[in-house]
C-alpha cells in the first residue's frame, strides 16, 4: 500500500483483485475528460477507491498508533513486543523476521507479516518524537524493570502472558499490569461497539432515541448472560465427548467455540424458562402497589414511532402526487461525483440530509464574504432584535436557500471572469467544488 501511495496509486492494475475490473473496461471508449464518464473516469475510480480506503484505515487506527495507546502493543505478539521495546530503548534488533499472527486469517490462510514492516507502520516510520513521549508513558514506567528484562532475553519463545515460558525469569508485575490496565480496555471497547451496533439495528424499527438505547441495553444484558450460560452447558458436553474419545482411542474432538443451530434455539427456550422463574420469584417479593406501577409503566404506549411513520408516509404520498416531466428520469450521461472531479448538484444538498456542512465548507473555500441576505444595505445599528440575532450568527444563521444563492452568485461571477461565460443565475444547477 505504501508503494502504491508513493506512486499516486498508478500501479492499481497490477493488483490481482482488480483483474476482473480491468477486463470489464476493455472496449470502454475515451470521452475526453473524467466528468464525461468515459475510460478516464473508470481509470481514476480505482485510484480514488484506494486513496479513500487508506484514509479510512488511517482514521480508524490512528488512535491505536498514538503515543498514548501504542505501548499496549507489549500485550500482543511476543516478538513484535520485544522489537517494539528494543526500538523504544534504542537497542539493536533484528527485525527482518517474518511471523504468523495468531487469531488472524485472510481467505482461510494465516496472516504473515515482517516485523520490520509491522513496526514501521505502528510507529509512523519510527517517529522519534513519539518514541520520546512513549518512554515516559505510565504504562511503560509502571512495569519498567520487567520490560527491560524481557527485552534483553534472547529466547524468542518467552511470552509475558504465559508463565510456562518464563523459565528462571519472573514477569509477574508486567503480567498483572497487562491484565489490569490493557486487557480491560479492549473488553470495554468491544462492549461499547456491541451496544452501538445493537442501537443501529434497532434504529431501523423507527423507535425514538430513548427507547432505542433502552432496548440496546436489554439485548446486550440478556444475550451476554445467555451466551455465557449456553457456553458452560456445551463445555460440559464437550468434556464428556473428549473423555470418551480418549478412552476409546479415537481422534479427540475440539471444544465448540459457539453455540449454534438447533441447539442454540433449544437452550434459549430452557434459559427463558429459567429467567421467567426468576421474574416470578421477584414479583412475589414485590409490594403490590409497586408491582402495579411497574406494569402500568411497561404497558404504556408511546405514540411517537407511529406518528413518525405517519409523517413519512405523508411525505412519500406527496412525492408520488407531484407532477413530473416525462423526460425527467431519462438520463443519457453519468453523474460524476465531486470526489471524481465532477460537480455538486445543488438540488441534492438538503439541510435535513446534512447538506449545510458541505455548503458552508464550499463558501469558506471560495472566500465568500458574509452578507446580511434579507437586506444587504441595512446598517447593523438600524437592525431590529431579530435581524441583529441572525446577523450575529453569520453564515450559520442563513437558510439553505440563502447559502445556495450566495454560492450561485459567486459561481456566476467566476464563470464570467475566468471562462468568459455569461449565464443566468437560475441556470446554475451544479457547481465545481
Amino acid at each position: 500500500m505504501e508503494v502504491l501511495k508513493r506512486n499516486n496509486y498508478t500501479g492499481w492494475k497490477d493488483i490481482p483483485e482488480f483483474n476482473g475490473y480491468v477486463r470489464a473496461l476493455r472496449g470502454v471508449n475515451p470521452a475526453g475528460d473524467v466528468e464525461n464518464g468515459g475510460i478516464e473516469m473508470f481509470d481514476r475510480l480505482p485510484k480514488l477507491f484506494l486513496q479513500k480506503f487508506e484514509e479510512q484505515i488511517d482514521e480508524h487506527t490512528k488512535i491505536w498508533r498514538s503515543a498514548k495507546l501504542l505501548p499496549m502493543v507489549i500485550a500482543g505478539h511476543p516478538l513484535i513486543a520485544k522489537a517494539f521495546l528494543r526500538w523504544l530503548f534504542n537497542q539493536p534488533d533484528d527485525r527482518a523476521k517474518e511471523i504468523e499472527l495468531e487469531h488472524h486469517q485472510m481467505n482461510g490462510n494465516a496472516v504473515k507479516v515482517k516485523i520490520s514492516d509491522c513496526l514501521a507502520w505502528l510507529t509512523n516510520d519510527y517517529d522519534e518524537k513519539k518514541r520520546e513521549e512513549m518512554v515516559e508513558s505510565p504504562i511503560i514506567q509502571s512495569m519498567l524493570s520487567d520490560l527491560v528484562e524481557f527485552m534483553e532475553t534472547t529466547d524468542d519463545s518467552i511470552d509475558l502472558l504465559d508463565r510456562d515460558t518464563w523459565g528462571s525469569y519472573s514477569f509477574a508485575r508486567a503480567e498483572d499490569m497487562i491484565w489490569n490496565s490493557i486487557a480491560s480496555r479492549a473488553a470495554h471497547q468491544q462492549r461499547v461497539e456491541n451496544l452501538v451496533q445493537t442501537a443501529g439495528h434497532l434504529g431501523k424499527t423507527h423507535v425514538e432515541e430513548a427507547r432505542r438505547s433502552a432496548r440496546a441495553k436489554i439485548h446486550c444484558i440478556y444475550y451476554r448472560d445467555f451466551n455465557a450460560w449456553a457456553k458452560q452447558f456445551v463445555r460440559a458436553e464437550d468434556e464428556l465427548r473428549i473423555l470418551k474419545a480418549l478412552q476409546n482411542n479415537r481422534p479427540t474432538p475440539q471444544f465448540r467455540r459457539r453455540v449454534e443451530g438447533k441447539l442454540r434455539l433449544a437452550l434459549m427456550s430452557e434459559w427463558i424458562d429459567e429467567q421467567n422463574n426468576k421474574i416470578d420469584a421477584a414479583e412475589r417479593e414485590l409490594d403490590n402497589e409497586l408491582l402495579k406501577t411497574i406494569e402500568e409503566e411497561m404497558s404504556r404506549t408511546n405514540k411517537s414511532s407511529a406518528l413518525d411513520n405517519e409523517r413519512k408516509q405523508q411525505i412519500f404520498a406527496s412525492m408520488a402526487l407531484q407532477k413530473r416531466n416525462r423526460h425527467a428520469n431519462i438520463r443519457n450521461f453519468v453523474d460524476v461525483t465531486p470526489w471524481m472531479n465532477g460537480s455538486i448538484i445543488l438540488s441534492l444538498l438538503q439541510d435535513v440530509d446534512g447538506g449545510r456542512e458541505p455548503m458552508l465548507a464550499e463558501i469558506a473555500k471560495r472566500g465568500i464574504k458574509y452578507e446580511f441576505v434579507p437586506n444587504p444595505t441595512k446598517r447593523v445599528s438600524d437592525m431590529n432584535k431579530k435581524e441583529k440575532k441572525k446577523y450575529d450568527k453569520g453564515f450559520a444563521g442563513l437558510s439553505m436557500t440563502d447559502l445556495k444563492s450566495l454560492v450561485k452568485k459567486h459561481e456566476q461571477a467566476r464563470l464570467l471572469t475566468e471562462e468568459d461565460k455569461t449565464v443566468k443565475l437560475d441556470s446554475i444547477k451544479n457547481i465545481k467544488p
